[in-house]
């Protein structure tokens, strides 16, 4: 999930294998390079308004003028969505394809 949204926000990370610590795994997987931060309000909006018009819609038939034109309140509960997402590291399960 984190990699969707680092692919947003053009961050890189770089990670490199090391021998665990821990008896039950042979291997860890360490962060090392840049930080990756959560998303702002601010670059949220910054995306969504950037987004072309006349963009078909995904299978929630939801557009990208509709999302423009919500409001503030609207982006505040887009915004607020996509930071569960990033702390869970998991998309709702309603948005996966059967």
């Amino acid at each position: 999930m984190k990699q969707y949204f680092e692919s947003l926000l053009k961050i890189e990370i770089e990670t490199i294998e090391i021998k665990g610590q821990n008896k039950e795994s042979e291997e860890e997987t360490e962060r090392v390079g840049q930080q990756t931060y959560e998303p702002t309000l601010e670059e949220i909006r910054d995306i969504t308004h950037s987004t072309k018009h006349g963009k078909a819609p995904g299978i929630d038939t939801i557009t990208v003028e509709l999302v423009k034109s919500a409001g503030e309140k609207m982006e505040q509960k887009i915004y607020n969505l996509i930071r569960k997402i990033w702390q869970d590291e998991q998309m709702p399960k309603d948005w996966r394809k059967e």
